[in-house]
């Protein structure tokens, strides 16, 4: 028996005959370090199949497996991350396109207002929710507009909230009127043209929404008024000379003549004087001109209405207005409130050529050159002036020295800081001529009739367009109109050129006219609005004014 055991210890000392190498069936088979799993010697410490235990085996999924110091350690594909840290599902998320860990893990996709989106491993931002916009074209501040409120971005990008004359806000995505601007209306209530009413101009809405004026009435600052020219002294017989003091008034719409009978004190009947349409002040404004009693007023005057009445008042002038003349040739600017008076005869029948302002709102005059300044236009009167408020000059053209007729035009800059004239020689003009008229106010600028060649004279009824553009230019006109005639009244309305009255030659003598006319500037065409001697028609009229109240 000791030699039976003895050999039993020998076999197992050598290992089993017939055992393959690198098998067991027990630890004690392996070699120091390795433990027997399934018949096989597994180094538990390194095995990635056996890690630490045995069949412990550590995951391959989307990585690559290694077992150190009997813990499982795994090296992750690109695409794939361990994101929860157990070695045992390997590394189990795609990092290609999930949203908690997009390229890596714990990196969230997220975008303000917005669906977040991960492309290959790279976050990036999907549609906006409802109500956000991308307006900037930044990703990493998301959908960062709010268009349901946005006044800039209202709607979607860049659609501005900003109705015309008016002050916007933004709601539920639609751009909306807040609050109209002074003297607007939103009188349609589509907010898409903003507040699209001139209340201070539209007869429909005249000062308020609906508030329409009646028929043959238009509306000016805000109040309905009639439309018609408003006609003002002047004289019926050139040989005495004897001037009136009449009102009369022409509606554009019935076509007929009234006379005003004016409260207040009215000023003396006069002619030779100027006079203009302050509509700011709703009021015909008249200064100048000799009087009935052979002399000469320097006062002025307005001749004031409310609704249909009218009232005469003497303006309290502030200041000392110029020398007292008739025959200057006057130019309103309606937006800025001035009346430009050049030029005329003093009570001594002497040409003058001081050039003066008179400002409506403030009731100041301001000498802008005397008589005779260097580079001015040589003294004259009945003289023919406009005001271009496109252009913001001053015209002036022709008229009489006291010895001769003029034919040179002049322009100016009465808003600049030291006004200069500039004189234009411009083909194809009028020739020279006295008792000429721009109507003032028009544009472009139109100079009709006036009276010419003194030595052998001819009344003229040929009509000029002048352009002060950037290229200045005459042009002359084609239709036929009213009869040749100077000393006349001439205004605008719209598009139509208004001549009043005037004088005509008859052998040695000169007689006057009441026709009224319109020129169309629109169409070329003049229509008479009113024959000579028409009922309820004024007297005929030289020197006198016209001017229409709108």
């Amino acid at each position: 028996m000791g030699r039976l055991a003895a050999l039993l210890l020998a076999s197992l000392a050598l290992g089993c005959p017939g055992r393959k190498a690198g098998t067991c069936e027990q630890d004690a088979h392996c070699p120091k370090g390795q433990r027997c799993c399934g018949g096989a010697c597994k180094d538990l410490m390194a095995d990635p199949e056996n890690c630490g235990n045995c069949g412990a085996a550590c995951s391959a999924v989307n990585a690559s497996p290694a077992c150190v110091a009997g813990a499982c350690q795994l090296t992750c594909n690109s695409s794939s991350g361990n994101c929860n840290n157990d070695p045992r599902d390997g590394c189990e998320t795609s990092l290609l396109y999930g949203l908690e860990h997009c390229g890596a893990c714990g990196k969230a996709c997220y975008a303000s207002n917005a669906s977040g989106v991960c492309s290959q491993g790279s976050c990036g931002m999907g549609a906006c929710n409802l109500g956000y916009a991308d307006c900037d074209k930044k990703p990493q501040n998301g959908c960062e507009v709010d268009t349901r409120s946005s006044p800039v971005h209202c709607g979607e990008c860049s659609r501005a909230c900003a109705p015309a004359n008016a002050t916007g806000m933004c709601r539920s995505g639609s751009c909306l009127v807040a609050q109209c601007n002074t003297g607007f209306g939103d009188c349609n209530q589509t907010a898409s043209d903003g507040c699209e009413t001139d209340l201070s101009s539209s007869a429909a809405h005249c000062g308020a929404c609906a508030a329409a004026c009646g028929q043959g009435q238009s509306c000016v600052a805000t109040k309905c008024v009639s439309r018609d020219l408003l006609l003002f002294g002047g004289t019926a017989d050139l040989q005495t000379g004897a001037p009136v003091a009449d009102v009369f008034r022409f509606s554009l719409d019935s076509k007929a003549f009234s006379q005003l009978n004016p409260s207040g004190i009215a000023p003396e009947a006069r002619m030779g004087h100027l006079a203009a349409w302050d509509t700011a002040g709703n009021r015909m404004l008249v200064w100048g001109g000799s009087t009935s009693a052979a002399s000469w007023d320097t006062r002025a005057w307005a001749l004031e209405f409310s609704g249909e009445a009218a009232t005469w008042k003497e303006l309290p002038v502030l200041d000392t207005p110029p020398a007292a003349r008739a025959g200057a040739a006057s130019a309103w600017d309606g937006a800025g409130r001035k009346l430009y008076v050049f030029g005329g005869f003093d009570s001594g029948n002497s040409a003058l050529g001081d050039l003066w302002a008179f400002d409506a709102a403030s009731l100041k005059w301001a000498q802008l050159h005397g008589s005779g300044a260097p580079g001015a236009p040589s003294p004259r009167g009945v003289a023919a002036a406009a005001y271009d408020a496109v252009e913001k000059k001053l015209a002036l053209f022709g008229g009489f020295t006291g010895a001769s007729e003029l034919g040179d035009l002049w322009v100016l800059d009465p808003a600049a800081a030291t006004p200069t004239w500039t004189q234009l020689s411009l083909a194809g003009g009028p020739g020279g001529r006295l008792g000429h008229q721009f109507f003032d106010g028009a544009r472009p600028l139109q100079l009709f009739g006036g009276l010419s060649g003194l030595a052998n004279p001819t009344p003229l009824g040929d009509l000029f367009t002048l352009n002060l553009g950037p290229s200045p230019s005459w042009k002359a006109e084609s239709a036929v109109g009213p009869s040749p005639r100077f000393y006349f009244s001439a205004a605008a309305v719209g598009p139509r050129r208004i001549v009043f009255g005037g004088a005509t030659l008859n052998g040695f003598s000169m007689d006057v006219s009441d026709d009224l006319w319109a020129y169309d500037a629109s169409n070329g065409s003049w229509t008479e609005l009113s024959a000579d001697g028409a009922a309820s028609a004024p007297s005929g009229k030289a020197l006198g004014t016209v001017v229409a109240r709108q």
